[in-house]
């Protein structure tokens, strides 16, 4: 039988897998609870802060999602290119978002996003966020599990004076 500060430290530690970061504790604390939360929020599991099968499931069912990669001429006008890597286990179904500094770019939600004026010195930075249907129990349900934001290489520049 496994011991309840045993139990918490798997938890902890699969918690950091999914992005979730929590220290260890000897038992199930508040900031465990609401890392657990956030975790349930993000893959699309109601939020309780309680650990039911179908967390647990999801914990152990975190999609390998490497960070992706930008590539392009950091210039208005050119296009920058996100490269996903491979994700897994098995097929993934990969959504993209481009970000001006910490702000969405509407409609700009494909692998490649074409620079405009209003990039001109902002960083620029994309999310590449998997999801994989039939995670539970044979349900059809789409989780999207992790979210990686990587900075376009020399796009932050400075504003001409």
């Amino acid at each position: 039988m496994i011991s309840a500060r045993d139990a918490v430290r798997a938890l902890t530690g699969l918690l950091a897998g999914a992005e979730q970061n929590v220290e260890t504790a000897s038992g199930f604390t508040g900031a465990i609870a609401e890392a657990v939360k956030a975790f349930q929020k993000v893959a699309g599991r109601p939020v309780t802060g309680k650990l039911d099968d179908r967390t647990w499931a999801a914990l152990f069912m975190t999609l390998d999602a490497p960070t992706p990669k930008v590539t392009g001429r950091a210039q208005v006008g050119q296009k920058l290119t996100a490269a996903a890597g491979s994700w897994g286990p098995g097929s993934v179904g990969l959504a993209y978002q481009w970000y001006r500094g910490e702000t969405a770019v509407a409609g700009a939600t494909k692998a490649t996003y074409r620079l405009t004026s209003k990039d001109k010195g902002m960083a620029i930075s994309v999310a590449v966020r998997g999801s994989k249907a039939g995670l539970h129990g044979g349900r059809e349900e789409g989780h999207g599990l992790r979210r990686h934001m990587t900075p376009a290489p020399g796009v932050t520049t400075r504003r001409r004076r």
